[in-house]
């Protein structure tokens, strides 16, 4: 990517560890000619500890929710911080507006600088036209969220559930079905590169108004923000709501300057001081800045850090002190005026 004159290249990332349900969060159909609905799974790889000492790993199946579904929360959520924004520094186009994030995909022609322009969700998260050859890929990125098996088990199992109607009563006794349904210690990371936000695909800065740019940057993580305080992740929320990813049991995030450095994943209780130290040889080894932000909780709190670590209360506090951090390093802080 080619930035502007004397532009630094600026990155966040964050893991955090939380318990939840996983009903709804990331459903995957129901089985063909039965009335269970599956939610999505994955292998998890876990040691297998003889004399304390890892022997072998081997595979457990676990409920999961996509990067996929977790990026579709984090849009909605962008779009709807965006709502009440002044339309030159937070544009939305209407297909985002609908929540339908089809992105050029059929596009026969299009200017990709102008869909930088007229969609901040587009800007942000990406776009994929292959009939004419563009594309940005996203600037945030999300993994998988999975059980974090070295704090506790996870299990599936089935819940029944059922849907009538007076007149299906009378001539069948409605429909009875069956939702599979997780609980579990588990754990996300995200990442946002910040500096290509306002690039185009080809690493061209479209977005030069300083105003207009730092609003997105700010837009970018306020949405992040909302997605979690807002409880955006999942479906059925009136009937399987699961709100306790908006307080992680502990989590650490990152600033970087330079070069992008992630932070460990949050697995076990000693991630957090992992981070720290990785990001101390970070430093030292590749001339880069670090700045931590951390909410120790149910993980072991750094003791000695040579890079700055400032512990916090909660998830959007770590958020909004990241934000602030990014923004004073890319030249951007108080230059939103929306």
């Amino acid at each position: 990517m080619q930035r502007s004159e004397n532009e630094k290249r600026v990155f966040f990332s964050m893991s955090m560890r939380f318990i939840s349900s996983v009903e709804h969060a990331n459903m995957i159909g129901t089985i063909v000619s039965s009335n269970i609905t599956k939610h999505r799974f994955i292998y998890v790889p876990v040691p297998v500890e003889e004399n304390g000492k890892i022997i072998r790993y081997k595979l457990v199946r676990a409920p999961a929710i996509s990067g996929q579904a977790s990026l579709n929360a984090y849009e909605r959520a962008l779009v709807d911080y965006c709502k009440d924004k002044p339309e030159d520094v937070c544009k939305v186009d209407e297909n985002c507006k609908n929540y339908e994030f089809v992105k050029h995909t059929t596009d026969k022609s299009g200017d990709e600088n102008e869909w930088i322009e007229d969609c901040v969700v587009e800007d942000v998260t990406g776009y994929l036209a292959p009939n004419i050859g563009v594309k940005k890929t996203s600037t945030i990125w999300f993994s998988y969220t999975v059980p974090d098996f070295t704090m506790g088990k996870a299990l599936l199992d089935y819940q029944m559930f059922t849907r009538y109607t007076l007149e299906q009563t009378r001539e069948r006794g409605g429909f009875i079905g069956q939702r599979e349904s997780g609980h579990a210690v588990y754990r996300l990371s995200v990442a946002i590169d910040v500096s290509r936000i306002g690039y185009n695909g080809k690493g061209e800065l479209v977005i030069k108004d300083e105003n207009k740019r730092a609003c997105r940057v700010e837009a970018a993580f306020k949405a992040l923000m909302l997605m979690f305080s807002g409880g955006y992740i999942g479906a059925n929320r009136t009937r399987a709501l699961a709100l306790e990813y908006v307080k992680p049991t502990s989590l650490v995030a990152a600033v970087s300057v330079g070069l992008p450095f992630m932070v460990s994943p949050a697995e076990g209780t000693d991630y957090i001081v992992s981070t720290c130290s990785r990001a101390t040889t970070f430093v030292k080894d590749l001339g880069a800045e670090v700045y931590l932000y951390y909410l120790a909780g149910d993980a072991d709190k750094p003791s000695q850090c040579s890079v700055s670590a400032e512990p916090v209360d909660s998830l959007e506090s770590a958020i909004d002190k990241a934000m602030n951090k990014v923004l004073e390093e890319m030249g951007l802080k108080g230059k939103c005026k929306a």
